[in-house]
């Protein structure tokens, strides 16, 4: 049915989610590899629909291996390990559009969500695919497809010779002065690709009917993404571009708020030949129409006059702590109040609008896990996709503003919708994890994450519900297991602090004397006197 390859560089780790996936989905293919050239190898030879990877391998990272994959086609559905303190690193993943990552260890329950929610995706796909050629065979009868192709090749500096002359003989202009003007078509609805392009076309024909038909202009869609119109325009100087202005002013009062389709649009520098120079003329328009996100009600922007520098960092992510406090705490106007400071603050820095974007769907990921339970998945997964459209369509910073609040009050609903009873069955299970674990490291971050909570609201819950904290529980059993093992056998101190958990004899002995008031060997004497 689909191909899955898993790719880790520990055998032992391979293997046995190789044999759990075979269990869960045997009408798949399961591939294994051992690096990350390895997996390389076998995605170039073979078709993979799935791509499990650890993160840290050696030589070719799982990052360095998805940064790779990202520019091949097709790109299988990829799926990142993590240990939670990997975190930074998944969300760098995520960037180079990773489909999702799992913690370490990985649950059989979390791994059947997940490879369920891929098969749905999947098959979706194969199905919009098979529909989205239908209607690009319907378009190519209107559509300029090869010239589509051709100027694609020119833009991103890849025509060979003949292309360019190609390209030459379609501009009308053998060598001139002139500039990249593009055309952002954006939509806050969850538009499918076939129904972009249908815009687009329209788009295009617009823009052509505000010119003479003698111009010739040429007006193409960009190929990594529809929504964008590139109009290659000869002219002098900048007077040439302000000469457009008016053209410009009729195309953008086109916006439509009852379909949420509305344009923005900017021009590049002129250069000397628009033939050669224009992918410096089309990324610094590019990068102007970056500059509309801060930039209040303008709809048309020139590269020379915008601020085109953005911060690279995002110096604010400690306050997504603040964020999941406010979850907790049941606040609503501590939500609102946070959410207008931080945007704020976003303004005020200038932060990358891709970086600042990336940062929250990251961050929305992180939050969702812990109600995802209460949601069916279909429901789980498709509101993910609508909200990673509308944060990624916005055009202003002041648009996300509502989108991160809508969904910081419903995963609010979510995180309170657990009744007690079921609230208690999970520190109970927690409990008892702990009893029979206690004598190996467990951490915080690890329990929380093995039941899907953030790590501060599962603090917060178990000393709620157990009427103690966390760290002071896993502490309690460990000393009470030592006691029996004082009184029951001969082992030496240091042993009987290896065997609950303690690796550090002198910690032991610290911890126990706190804990009973006296040492571990004084203990022993008590007792037998008694």
């Amino acid at each position: 049915m689909f191909t899955i390859l898993v790719v880790d560089d520990e055998p032992r780790q391979v293997k046995a989610l190789v044999a759990v996936i075979r269990q869960l989905k045997p009408a798949y293919t399961v591939m294994e590899a051992y690096d990350g050239d390895e997996a390389l190898d076998i995605i170039r030879r073979d078709k993979v629909d799935i791509l499990i990877s650890d993160i840290n391998m050696p030589h070719l990272s799982g990052i360095a291996l998805i940064e790779i994959l990202s520019k091949l086609t097709p790109t299988p559905k990829i799926v990142m390990l993590t240990g939670y303190d990997e975190f930074e690193y998944a969300v760098q993943a995520l960037r180079f559009q990773a489909f999702d990552y799992l913690l370490k260890p990985i649950g059989k329950p979390e791994l059947t969500v997940l490879l369920e929610r891929l098969e749905a995706l999947l098959l979706e796909e194969q199905h919009s695919s098979q529909k989205l050629l239908t209607d690009q065979r319907q378009l190519a009868a209107t559509a300029p497809v090869y010239e589509y192709y051709l100027m694609n090749q020119w833009i991103h500096l890849r025509a060979d010779s003949g292309e360019l002359s190609e390209v030459r003989a379609r501009l009308h202009n053998a060598s001139a002065r002139g500039a990249i003007i593009l055309f952002a078509l954006h939509n806050k609805l969850a538009l499918s690709e076939s129904e972009t392009i249908e815009a687009s076309c329209a788009l295009r024909e617009s823009i052509l009917q505000q010119f003479d038909p003698s111009d010739q202009l040429c007006v193409f869609r960009l190929e990594e993404d529809s929504r964008l119109l590139v109009l290659p325009y000869f002219c002098e100087s900048a007077e040439g571009i302000n000469k457009l202005l008016p053209i410009f002013d009729r195309l953008s009062s086109m916006n439509s708020p009852e379909s949420g389709l509305n344009i923005a649009i900017a021009a590049g520098p002129v250069v000397q030949d628009l033939l050669v120079d224009a992918a410096y003329s089309f990324k610094q328009a590019h990068s102007a129409l970056s500059a509309l996100f801060y930039g209040g009600q303008r709809k048309v922007i020139m590269a020379d006059d915008s601020p085109l520098h953005f911060s690279s960092r995002f110096p604010f992510k400690e306050e997504f702590s603040l964020f999941m406090n406010a979850l907790n705490e049941q606040d609503d106007y501590a939500l609102q109040k946070l959410v207008g400071g931080h945007l704020d603050k976003l303004k005020d820095h200038k932060c990358d609008p891709v970086l600042l974007k990336d940062e929250w769907y990251g961050f929305m990921l992180q939050a969702v896990k812990p109600v995802r339970n209460q949601l069916e998945d279909e429901d789980c997964r498709t509101w993910m996709a609508e909200l990673k459209l509308q944060l990624y369509n916005c055009r202003e910073y002041t648009e996300i503003r509502p989108i991160l609040l809508t969904f910081l009050l419903k995963v609010h609903r979510l995180f309170h919708r657990h009744s007690k009873t079921q609230q208690q069955v999970v520190i109970t299970q927690c409990i008892q994890y702990i009893t029979q674990n206690y004598n190996k490291d467990i951490s915080l971050e690890e329990v929380s994450g093995r039941y899907h909570f953030h790590p501060s609201y599962f603090s917060t819950l178990f000393k709620s519900i157990a009427e103690i904290g966390f760290s002071e529980y896993v502490q309690k059993v460990r000393i009470d297991e030592a006691k029996k093992l004082i009184l029951s056998t001969d082992k030496k101190m240091n042993e009987i602090a290896l065997c609950v958990g303690y690796r550090d004899a002198a910690y032991f002995n610290k911890t126990f004397k706190k804990e009973t008031g006296v040492s571990p060997n004084k203990y022993k004497r008590i007792q037998k006197l008694e």
